[in-house]
């Protein structure tokens, strides 16, 4: 007896031979009486989850690019690209012997990670593999809300944030630095002091002038010789006048107190200066190089990486900011390592995830270069799997065990000992920034000379002034002739 209706429920697997193909689950049929169903294999295979734990040596396409430490790449026999070494190579390889696939590398034609574009295109990794290039990608891609709108990520499996690194600042000039304790405004208020108590003991002395006595003894109390004992005073804590009366004598005892006050600090102020380094301002934000815009400085990122979509699509903030001074090529890099090596060249900034800055620094010299103290956007990276890929939780599940068994960053630490030697915080650079006193040298004291030659050269001026004045008036005598 046919039945009325008939129903087989079929779900993907991988056959013997190792492709994809459909496998019965059941059999349900309807007579006139009801359902009747008949189950080749239990329900629970209808998620087909265990079909993904053995995929039996299937070739899986995995895209990438060449971008070590995470996912470096070598040449095969045939010039076809291999994964050779890395964070992400060793996860991948690992993955693909838990679930018994084999890998082919490949990259996408423009290089880039990519994600969704305004022209509606998806470009880079990501659109690799929603348009079924890739099975899925993995090279620290981070996690974004435009690419989730296409693609699915599995458990994150790695966090970090991103720095700004730049040249190494440069130590500053110590031609001024007997200048250097005060700023221009106490350098003022200085002068201006030396000459208004000047004025108030000149003032004083006339006033006080009341007998034939004091007015004989203090007949070199001249505005002139007081403006110059006063500042004798100010800089050798010593006085060529003798007050000629207490008022006189409180006043010159004031301005002491007031130049041992101002010479202590400008000793002590000077020695620090002159026994440690002092170097122009690093960038250690993203704040910091906002703020150095007005020397030269501009931000440089990777092309079409996370942070070129965190900073095109920020609408406020520093974020929106640092957007706006993204105009041109040079504000762009295709690879990390040049991005890098472009704040050798300039006064580029380059912004960019933490470990990649890091690993690019020492191979290059760490002694170059500074990285910013400061951290910003967190970034979780994760494997790229198709929308709705069966491939997401099982993936995620081995990503969670290698996480917690320490494996992921036991692989981080092989690709820093390769090179060596370990990250500094802030780099060399950060550490002589923070050196120790040292010795003076006569490096150190070059400010002092240089006032010295100023006050030779000034003397000599006055001098040549002095002797025009004289000649002037021995001529105007001998042209008037004898009286």
């Amino acid at each position: 007896m046919e039945p009325d209706e008939a129903v087989t429920l079929l779900v993907t697997a991988f056959l013997q031979n190792g492709r994809m193909g459909f496998v019965p689950v059941g059999r349900w049929w309807r007579f006139q009486g009801g359902w009747s169903h008949k189950l080749y294999r239990p329900l629970t295979s209808l998620a087909h989850r265990q079909q993904f734990m053995n995929l039996r040596g299937r070739m899986m396409k995995v895209a990438a690019v060449d971008n070590w430490p995470w996912f470096g790449l070598k040449e095969g026999p045939t010039g076809e690209p291999l994964a050779d070494t890395g964070i992400d190579a060793s996860i991948i390889t690992t993955i693909s012997q838990a679930l018994n696939f084999t890998i082919e590398v490949v990259i996408p034609e423009d290089g880039q990670w990519g994600g969704p574009q305004p022209d509606g295109t998806v470009s880079g990794l990501i659109g690799m593999v929603s348009m079924y290039k890739a099975h899925f990608a993995i090279d620290e891609i981070t996690i974004t809300a435009s690419r989730e709108t296409v693609v699915d990520f599995t458990f994150p499996y790695y966090i970090e944030s991103s720095t700004c690194v730049s040249r190494t600042p440069k130590e500053k000039s110590r031609a001024f630095a007997v200048f250097s304790p005060f700023t221009p405004e106490v350098w003022l208020v200085l002068g201006l002091s030396v000459f208004a108590y000047s004025f108030a003991i000149y003032v004083t002395n006339l006033l006080s002038l009341s007998t034939p006595d004091r007015r004989r003894s203090s007949k070199d109390m001249t505005l002139d010789r007081i403006t110059y004992s006063t500042f004798r005073s100010l800089v050798r804590m010593d006085n060529t006048l003798v007050p000629p009366s207490w008022s006189i004598r409180y006043l010159f005892g004031a301005w002491y107190l007031y130049c041992y006050y101002i010479n202590s600090v400008y000793s002590g102020v000077l020695t620090a200066y002159l026994s440690v380094p002092s170097y122009e301002k690093p960038i250690d934000s993203l704040s910091d190089l906002l703020g150095a815009t007005d020397k030269g400085f501009y931000p440089v990122i990777f092309r079409e990486g996370s942070i070129d979509f965190l900073f095109k699509s920020a609408t406020s903030g520093v974020y929106r900011d640092i957007g706006n001074l993204i105009s041109g090529e040079k504000n762009y890099v295709d690879v990390i390592a040049d991005g890098v090596a472009a704040t050798l060249s300039g006064k580029a900034v380059y912004i960019e995830a933490r470990l990649a800055s890091e690993m690019q620094t020492l191979k290059q010299g760490q002694e170059k270069f500074y990285m910013g103290r400061q951290s910003f956007f967190p970034q979780k990276y994760g494997i790229v799997c198709r929308t709705r890929s069966p491939f997401k939780s099982v993936m995620s599940d081995i990503l969670s065990h290698l996480n917690e068994g320490g494996l992921i960053n036991k692989w981080k630490k092989e690709q820093v000992l390769k090179l060596g030697q370990n990250p500094v915080a802030g780099g060399r650079a950060y550490q002589r920034l923070s050196a120790v006193p040292s010795a003076l040298t006569i490096e150190h004291l070059q400010g002092g000379f240089f006032v010295y030659v100023i006050g030779i050269f000034v003397t000599s001026l006055a001098f040549l002034v002095e002797r025009q004045n004289l000649y002037c008036r021995r001529a105007n005598k001998a042209s008037q002739g004898p009286k």
